[in-house]
């Protein structure tokens, strides 16, 4: 390991003990300090063998080590930090950004496999995310647009009520009526006919 290390320029924490029993057996926090020396030993070995190229190595091995069970796939620290957040975000645009940090390395039925243990992930979801990473980037939050309220004269509003208002544009029917509503929410005890406007409202504009 030391040997390796050096070839690849990295640091890896001296490996003190063994693993005696097996893995069922082991806690979680022995299974973690494992997981750990794997990784950093992975990631220094890529590093020797394509020093240009080591992560994608990494990635292309994580996705062949086990042919046709993408449920058994390893992970990192880091991917296994990922998944337990998109677990815990509290709404759906977060969950979008985080699964579009990791979505893009990863097949759908991979993915659906990586989240079947608390959640089912669709399609829909996995192409949203991989569209966020490819649009806007991954992790990266939407950008707000500003929308700006223009405060209208009501003079002209009054005005333009009182003219689309006039009888010439509506026309009682023989059938049917309605009861009035007030402004406050109430039905009041008003009963009218049905009406029906005449001309289109692309008329009433040009007319206007």
């Amino acid at each position: 390991m030391a040997k390796i290390a050096s070839l690849s320029d990295a640091r890896l924490v001296s490996l003190e003990s063994r693993l005696q029993s097996d893995w069922a057996s082991a806690s979680e926090n022995e299974k973690a300090r494992w997981e750990k020396y794997v990784d950093e030993a992975c990631r220094a070995v890529c590093r020797v063998i394509a020093p240009k190229a080591s992560y994608e190595l990494l990635a292309t091995y994580r996705k062949s080590s086990v042919p046709g069970k993408a449920e058994n796939l390893p992970r990192t620290q880091a991917e296994n930090a990922l998944v337990a957040a998109y677990q815990n975000a509290p709404t759906k645009s977060l969950k979008t950004q985080i699964l579009s940090i990791y979505a893009p390395r990863y097949t759908a039925k991979e993915l659906k496999s990586m989240h079947g243990e608390f959640e089912q992930l669709s399609d829909r979801q996995i192409k949203k995310a991989k569209a966020h990473a490819k649009t806007v980037g991954a992790g990266l939050t939407l950008p707000k647009i500003v929308h700006h309220r223009t405060r209208i004269d009501l003079s002209k509003l009054n005005h333009f009520l009182t003219f689309a208002d006039q009888p010439y544009f509506y026309q009682d029917v023989s059938y049917g009526t309605r009861m009035l509503k007030l402004q406050s929410g109430e039905r009041a005890q008003i009963m009218m006919p049905n009406v029906v406007r005449t001309v289109t409202r692309s008329t009433m504009i040009e007319q206007y």
